[in-house]
């Protein structure tokens, strides 16, 4: 369980509250980035949407909704819509950006030697439609595993949800919800294989031979493997938006540029370590989100990072064993489909769909 279980936000990370952020140099020397409020926030993305982002104003009008859900690119995504003409902030000055781009370059660096990557996670769920409105909805914990350059594991181990007081001065609480809510996502080069707890299905989607053997990197949010400068820069408007007092780590705010993108999450926070230019956090935040209105996002925290690791379960191989297709469990179905494919039922009636359907 999480420290903080009840108070409204993980301890090490609340980009959503007024703050006053600044960014520290190699020798101690400091720029201030001003004081943030939420109707800062506000009214410059509505200005800069207005002005410029067709995508981003209707995201802003749109009703809102649960958080939606990142899922990976289809095929015709990787020909990318043009960038819209203007970041959705004011400009940094050049002395922070030439300071921004030192720091994505030692992050490529860093990435660039990274050949096996494993890491425990917790995730914090929050939901303004469906959800509490001072706290997290749900607390997962579980592993993400890596290797270069097309294979991932995503599992999610444990899952814990918010649930109201029963009565009059009791104290919510969160309540485990069981194998039903394990999630686990296998990339093997080839498909991507879904283990569907609640309905007891593993999917297997083949991709096309056009995504086969591609960089994990070039998914919705490459800034976990294989971080490439010039990639993130073309792909996002990126700063540097790390809290005044903060010296450990660097905080990199990232807006979509396309609208592929800008389809999945409306910015997301990389959370650097300062020592392993690693990310030790993320947070996406929901298209629908706006700051005091709606607070719809997911946090990630990692822990005990491995990188390249030779360690028993590396020496023999079961490292590598969890990107195989697993053993159907008993009394599972098995379901083979085609990458960015509708179920058959849906096929006869909705046409062609963008991206494979979330069971």
């Amino acid at each position: 369980m999480p420290r903080r279980i009840l108070d409204g936000q993980p301890g090490w990370l609340d980009n959503s509250r007024t703050r006053k952020s600044r960014m520290t140099y190699g020798g101690g020397r400091t720029v201030s980035l001003g004081r943030w409020t939420s109707f800062a926030w506000t009214s410059m993305v509505l200005f800069v949407a207005a002005a410029a982002l067709p995508i981003a104003a209707e995201a802003q009008q749109a009703p809102a909704g649960p958080p939606r859900p990142i899922t990976p690119p289809t095929a015709n995504q990787f020909s990318r819509q043009p960038a819209p003409p203007q970041p959705p902030f004011a400009p940094q000055s050049a002395e922070i950006q030439q300071f921004l781009d030192r720091v994505l370059l030692a992050w490529e660096d860093r990435s660039s030697k990274i050949k096996t990557y494993r890491a425990t996670f917790q995730r914090f769920e929050y939901d303004s439609i469906f959800g509490p409105k001072d706290t997290y909805k749900t607390y997962s914990e579980g592993v993400i595993q890596y290797a270069t350059p097309d294979k991932g594991m995503f599992r999610v181990d444990s899952s814990q949800k918010f649930t109201p007081a029963a009565k009059p001065g009791e104290k919510p609480s969160y309540v485990d919800q069981g194998e039903s809510a394990r999630q686990h996502w296998i990339c093997d080069g080839t498909a991507v294989i879904e283990m569907n707890y609640s309905k007891k299905e593993m999917i297997r989607r083949e991709l096309p031979a056009e995504m086969q053997g591609q960089s994990i990197a070039d998914g919705p949010l490459p800034f976990l493997f294989g971080a490439k400068a010039d990639k993130i820069k073309s792909r996002y408007w990126v700063r540097l938006v790390t809290p005044e007092g903060v010296t450990n780590e660097f905080h990199i705010e990232a807006w979509p540029k396309t609208q592929e993108d800008a389809a999945n999450f409306k910015f997301a926070v990389v959370i650097l370590d300062r020592q392993e230019f690693l990310p030790s956090g993320l947070v996406v935040y929901d298209v629908n989100f706006r700051p005091g209105q709606n607070h719809s996002r997911t946090s990630f925290r990692f822990d005990k990072r491995e990188v390249n690791s030779n360690d028993l379960l590396s020496r023999l191989n079961l490292f590598h064993r969890e990107f195989f297709e697993p053993a159907l469990p008993s009394g599972w179905k098995k379901i083979d489909d085609k990458y960015g494919a509708p179920p058959a039922e849906q096929q006869r009636v909705a046409g062609p769909a963008y991206g494979p359907q979330r069971q």
